[in-house]
């Protein structure tokens, strides 16, 4: 077992917790598919939204990744990102200097 972690947008993060999947580097698939069932993974968040610099700088996710593999799925016309299952066990892990 593994633990990894993955950086984004608290806004991006929070369109994973609701679909209960992962994403990462910007839906490439290289990352997930060298998870393995079992796996942790761990969402640091710098900032709230991706298109923005308002600094968010917290963990705020936290799941394991369930059995299955990587698959792409149709997000918005043209952008088909890679993605894995995960079961959520924690959402809003709070530092003592968070901004979010």
């Amino acid at each position: 077992m593994n633990s990894w972690i993955g950086v984004a947008s608290k806004n991006h993060v929070e369109i994973g917790v609701a679909g209960v999947f992962c994403q990462l580097c910007h839906g490439k698939s290289a990352p997930l598919n060298r998870m393995k069932s079992g796996d942790w993974l761990i969402y640091y968040t710098p900032k709230h939204h991706f298109k923005t610099k308002e600094p968010c700088q917290d963990f705020i996710a936290i799941g394991q990744i369930l059995l299955g593999k990587a698959y792409s799925f149709e997000m918005a016309p043209g952008f088909i990102p890679v993605r894995r299952d995960i079961d959520l066990k924690k959402y809003s892990i709070r530092s003592v200097t968070s901004n979010c």
